[in-house]
């Protein structure tokens, strides 16, 4: 398993952006990130639709890009 690195001082993408999983398209909050061994983005770390009651939770990882995309 490799270590993930946390770089904080690199930017992060704009914090508010549209997500689609399968069918449907949901607003996410980037929160964080975390980079492999080799400074590569491995986790997007996001709230799903932000300051709602129905918030919560997700991680987005690159190895499942396909599955998830920004819109």
């Amino acid at each position: 398993m490799s270590q993930k690195l946390s770089n904080p001082t690199t930017p992060l993408p704009k914090s508010y952006r549209k997500v689609q999983f399968g069918d449907t398209i949901d607003t996410v909050k980037i929160i964080g990130v975390e980079y492999d061994e080799n400074s590569m983005v491995e986790v997007i770390k996001v709230i799903v639709h932000p300051m709602t009651d129905d918030e919560f939770y997700a991680e987005l990882y690159m190895e499942d890009y396909g599955d998830w995309a920004f819109v």
